[in-house]
């Protein structure tokens, strides 16, 4: 397998280890890139675009990365309460009014970006195609009752934390979500990320591909859980055919639809391991970066079904902070370690591939502490 990119001295393992991913784990192709110390250290790609091994992987290939941009969506409400436009602890029915029905009314900005706000599912079913219309699924969410009393637990809002986060954001400043992040946070920072897919951009994506026997209701929970119910209503964010359509592209659905490459991860993260500043260019503070990826809440995540401890958009794990998304892409920060770190596939599986790498590029940095 050919690898594209470069290593520093002393990161040279993690090609190796990229090399064993499609030697060994079934790898089709993907990118990792890692910042250590403030500095790029690790930018390689290999593989194959498509499932038919006809085009090789670019520098600036880009995937979809599922879930790995609800940080990156929570940092464009930061930027707002740095700003002044919003309060952590003001509700968020201050700027949405819509949104305090249902016993909503003092669901605060703090508690819906920390994952409490209860909204992780909708309790009628919705048709395919809504999920395309932004206003249809903020009008649903606005009115529906909280699966239990916010901030009494926790759950990832898998579907729907862009939807939740991405109305607050255009009811404080008046711009789509898509807009905001491209203008706001992608541009100063130099992120090749975006909230779907602009046109002239799409003979860059890597098309999500996986086992062809594969049923996406396997990967959807156990039937009746409310996990199933998050993440199959409206249905479509399990199915390839339709993440890899055109209409999926055109759409804003932001908790689940984020392209972008490792190098635009990893380098998200190098800015909040600075402080909330990148290349000069300050977004937020460093007390409001320490305030995102310190915890909140903490135990059992009721859509996960494990122990979760959640900052403001980013899950917080043994002193790391990041998130991951489905199908094995991942991005996080190791703040002890000074290390910054974004992988991104394009093919579906678990999270082996990624947890090689990150492990591979944590040894070489504490070989070089």
């Amino acid at each position: 397998m050919e690898v594209g990119g470069s290593t520093a001295a002393g990161f040279e393992p993690v090609r190796e280890e990229l090399e064993r991913n499609f030697a060994q784990r079934g790898e089709l192709g993907a990118a990792v890139c890692v910042y250590h110390r403030g500095s790029p250290v690790v930018d390689l790609w290999a593989g194959w675009v498509d499932a038919g091994r006809t085009r090789p992987w670019q520098r600036d290939t880009i995937v979809h990365a599922y879930s790995t941009v609800k940080p990156m969506v929570a940092t464009c409400a930061l930027i707002l309460v740095e700003r002044g436009a919003l309060q952590l602890d003001a509700p968020v029915a201050s700027w949405w009014p819509e949104f305090a029905s249902a016993g909503k009314g003092a669901i605060s900005v703090r508690q819906l970006l920390a994952h409490q706000a209860g909204l992780v599912a909708l309790r009628d079913d919705v048709p395919p195609d809504e999920i395309f219309d932004w206003d249809a699924m903020v009008t649903r969410l606005a009115a529906e009752a909280p699966w239990w009393e916010p901030g009494t637990q926790h759950g990832e809002h898998a579907y729907f934390y862009g939807h939740l986060v991405g109305e607050l954001v255009r009811r404080a400043d008046g711009r789509p979500i898509r807009q905001f992040f491209a203008e706001e946070l992608a541009a100063p920072w130099a992120l090749d990320y975006q909230i779907g897919v602009r046109p002239a951009d799409r003979e860059r994506v890597a098309p999500l591909a996986g086992p062809p026997e594969q049923d996406p209701e396997e990967t959807a929970g156990a039937a009746g859980s409310i996990y199933r119910r998050g993440v199959t209503n409206p249905p479509g964010m399990l199915d390839r055919e339709v993440v890899n359509s055109a209409a999926w592209m055109d759409a804003d659905i932001p908790a689940v639809n984020g392209y972008g490459t490792a190098e635009a991860v990893a380098r998200f993260y190098q800015g909040f391991l600075a402080g909330g500043e990148l290349d000069g260019r300050r977004l937020i503070s460093e007390a409001l970066c320490r305030e995102a990826v310190s915890v909140h809440r903490s135990g059992p995540d009721v859509m996960l079904g494990r122990d979760v401890e959640w900052g403001l958009g980013f899950q917080v794990e043994d002193g790391t902070w990041g998130h991951g998304g489905r199908g094995g892409s991942s991005g996080y920060a190791a703040p002890e370690l000074q290390l910054a770190f974004g992988y991104v596939p394009n093919f579906m599986a678990d999270h082996d591939r990624g947890n090689a790498l990150a492990d591979t590029a944590e040894a070489c940095a504490r070989n070089l502490a």
